[in-house]
């Protein structure tokens, strides 16, 4: 579906419709739209006068509230203002399925669209939410805007176990869609996400060996399991380091693979120019050792100012807030040899 972002006045889409019905919708971004009314009114103001006078009002109310309801952002070329609500596309489509998360229970679910339609906004727009029965609340503090989104359409977001909750702000997961934190656990788990990817990716390109040391800001403090991406078939020994003032936080023995391949659904590494080129080096030439870094410096807003906007707004944290470290660690080892 073609997305018109341009923020626009809903007054002169009005305005326009007003004029000639179908030029507010090309003002908009819906040009084929636009031409078809304006052919459409043009065809009926010369022998169905009162129609086309009905359609002309139905344009005027349609421009301005399509307009008013989207915020002007993500207008789908055929879309009308019922498709909108409070700045996000509704979903239009309720076939329904049944599917299980965790085992735990069975939900119905919109196929054609996510039934979290928010999260089709930019990230920009939908990093910070609330879940809340009431989403007429606006949700604002000094350059904060936190987004209310109903409890029925967060059955397709991953929260951490015992959430979502009310009065808890939630942070979107920077690369993951449908993954929200509490902001007390943001940083964390997000680094804790992106640890476990690196460690996928050189499991799957066929590590035997790894270590990661520690370079500048978050150590062991920071309460990571380490040992969470090590989940996989292949047998390993896995120890996590004890001693405060050992620069290596883990290490770990692993049966490798002589069958390098990239695993599915990665979602750092498109951002990550040094890890394409130790995958590419291993795939393409079979390099044996490797040094990357993992790099988590950008605090995605998530800092103390934030922290002092959500708790004058009254909302909760979610916990303990840990705040922002610039950290970097070296993950280093090597690989099997590649099979011939």
């Amino acid at each position: 579906m073609n997305t018109i972002t341009t923020r626009r006045n809903p007054y002169i889409a009005a305005v326009l419709n007003t004029i000639l019905g179908g030029v507010g919708y090309i003002y908009v971004g819906q040009t084929v739209k636009g031409i078809m009314f304006i052919g459409l009114f043009t065809l009926l103001a010369c022998g169905f006068y009162p129609l086309s006078i009905t359609l002309m009002l139905f344009a005027i109310i349609d421009a301005f509230f399509i307009v008013k309801r989207s915020g002007s952002q993500n207008i789908g070329e055929w879309d009308f203002f019922w498709n909108y609500k409070d700045g996000y596309r509704l979903p239009t489509n309720k076939i329904e399925t049944h599917s299980k998360r965790d085992n735990v229970q069975s939900r119905s679910v919109t196929e054609d669209l996510p039934s979290a339609p928010f999260v089709q906004l930019p990230y920009a727009e939908r990093q910070w939410i609330i879940v809340t029965d009431d989403t007429s609340v606006k949700v604002e503090g000094p350059g904060v805007h936190i987004l209310p989104v109903p409890r029925n359409e967060t059955l397709d977001i991953d929260f951490p176990p015992g959430h979502p909750r009310g009065k808890v702000v939630y942070v979107g997961h920077p690369t993951v869609a449908n993954l929200y934190y509490p902001v007390a656990q943001f940083h964390r788990l997000t680094l804790e996400h992106k640890f476990a990817e690196s460690i996928r990716l050189l499991v799957s390109l066929g590590a035997s060996q790894v270590e990661v040391e520690h370079v500048t800001g978050w150590s062991r403090e920071l309460g990571i399991d380490f040992t969470i991406p090590l989940d996989v078939k292949s047998g390993f020994q896995a120890e996590n380091t004890s001693s405060s003032t050992n620069r290596l936080l883990f290490k770990a023995t692993l049966n490798g693979s002589k069958e390098a391949h990239l695993p599915e659904d990665l979602t750092w590494y498109q951002h990550e120019p040094t890890w394409q080129r130790v995958a590419d080096a291993r795939m393409k030439y079979g390099l044996q050792t490797f040094s990357l870094d993992l790099r988590y410096e950008d605090d995605f807003g998530v800092n103390a100012n934030f922290k002092s906007v959500v708790e004058m707004l009254g909302f909760d944290l979610g916990g303990k807030f840990e705040d922002h470290k610039s950290t970097v660690w070296r993950i280093v080892g090597s690989f099997d040899n590649v099979q011939k």
